[in-house]
């Protein structure tokens, strides 16, 4: 009985950490879609808007394998991202993107901030949300 239920969290572990990653948007975000580069761009600062839509950037404040996928997918290192952002809020050139404790949280919050946009489990993508990229 304890081995079969050791076995079935590590297979849940596993589950999670290989699950893709979706960056999802509130409804009003002016793009269908974006690529790594455009993401890489608004996580550092560098990109504000998309299209009409000023953006409100979340992310995840704690480790998370989804953060870890998310960050992986567009090529960026989420220690490093930090230290830029620092960087950002101390010369007065930038805010670090607002930060959420769970993904239930990110999904919440950005369904229900205008210009919202985060990233979540692709197997958790809520209603009241566009996708506008997919990472495996």
């Amino acid at each position: 009985m304890k081995y079969t239920l050791t076995l079935l969290v590590l297979a849940l572990i596993a589950l999670r950490a290989t699950a893709g990653v979706s960056v999802i948007a509130h409804p009003d975000v002016d793009a269908g879609s974006v690529d790594k580069i455009t993401l890489a761009d608004i996580y550092s600062l560098d990109l504000l808007a998309l299209g009409d839509s000023d953006l409100i950037v979340f992310d995840l404040s704690d480790a998370d394998p989804v953060r870890e996928g998310f960050y992986a997918a567009i090529g960026k290192e989420h220690d490093k991202m930090k230290k830029l952002w620092l960087r950002a809020k101390l010369t007065g050139s930038g805010e670090p993107p607002t930060a959420v404790a769970s993904l239930e949280e990110m999904a919440r919050e950005v369904a229900a901030t205008p210009g919202g946009i985060g990233y979540v489990d692709s197997a958790s993508v809520p209603k009241g949300v566009k996708v506008l990229a997919t990472f495996e």
